[in-house]
């Protein structure tokens, strides 16, 4: 027995996966950004934190080294 789906189903069935999974993620980020904000106010940001990088800066250096000079 062939399968009976249309495209246009299977795309429906994608479309609904793809808003679930939307969903749950923006769940999730809003759960942290919560519970991040609860323990750490925005008063504490300040732009010296306890160690000498920001928590962001810490980031866009994992994310994008810096580049090293070739000299």
């Amino acid at each position: 027995m062939q399968n009976s789906k249309t495209a246009e189903e299977t795309g429906d069935m994608y479309v609904d996966v793809l808003r679930q999974t939307t969903a749950t993620l923006h769940r999730v980020v809003v759960a942290l950004l919560f519970f991040f904000f609860s323990f750490f106010p925005l008063g504490a940001f300040k732009y010296q934190l306890v160690s000498e990088f920001t928590t962001m800066e810490l980031i866009l250096r994992v994310i994008h080294p810096p580049l090293q000079s070739t000299q």
